[in-house]
């Protein structure tokens, strides 16, 4: 009878056991949705309460912490942010978003140095994303670094012809530049792709006027 009685608290203990992780694996895929949804709130005060249950481990942790990170980049928090991404980073090293969420906070930092670092181990593992290498663009061009920030955005071109962003971008800088022919062919490939691009139109409107007799610095 004594070891009946054991036998079912040890079976009701499971139970209770692995129902507590089943509703912690559900409240994450409730913060996942939020986070996909760009619902910061709600990934946040999901993820605060999964994280601090301590019922996970591993990836599911390193994801959560990213899942919270991100909602903390998104909301403007960049050294919460961070305080996630290295979590996660040691848990998880090779998750490629978390280090294109972590140079996108550090550009929030306005540490561009440090988000170009976060960024080349996110085009490590991820060769083939044009966000990344439009990201690390945006982070050269604060740096002034002109042939970085180029090689950057012809590469997110590359792998997807029709993203608007690398071209506008390479658009301005060549606007700076005054190459306004250069400028021209980005833009017009900016508005074809996107055409209400309102950057693009700006642009090509200036251009115009840089194209005008006795301006000075006009086109080259």
């Amino acid at each position: 009878m004594i070891f009946r009685l054991v036998l079912v608290a040890f079976v009701l203990l499971v139970a209770s056991f692995v129902g507590a992780k089943a509703d912690v694996y559900q409240d994450f895929k409730r913060g996942q949705a939020a986070a996909q949804k760009g619902l910061s709130d709600e990934t946040l005060a999901i993820f605060n309460q999964v994280i601090a249950s301590g019922k996970l481990t591993g990836t599911w942790l390193a994801y959560a912490h990213f899942y919270r990170g991100q909602a903390h980049r998104r909301e403007g928090e960049f050294d919460k942010a961070i305080s996630d991404f290295k979590v996660a980073e040691g848990l998880a090293p090779d998750l490629a978003a978390l280090y294109l969420e972590e140079g996108l906070a550090r550009q929030g930092q306005e540490r561009y140095a440090d988000a170009v670092r976060a960024f080349d181990r996110a085009a490590t593992l991820t060769p083939d994303d044009p966000v990344v290498f439009y990201s690390r663009c945006v982070a050269k061009s604060w740096l002034e670094d002109e042939k970085g920030l180029v090689a950057d955005c012809e590469k997110a071109i590359a792998l997807r012809a029709d993203f608007a962003p690398a071209l506008t971008l390479l658009g301005r800088h060549y606007e700076d530049a005054r190459d306004c022919d250069k400028a021209q062919s980005y833009y017009s490939r900016a508005l074809e792709a996107e055409p209400g691009n309102s950057e693009a139109k700006e642009g090509l409107a200036f251009l115009e006027e840089l194209r005008k007799p006795g301006v000075i610095e006009g086109c080259k």
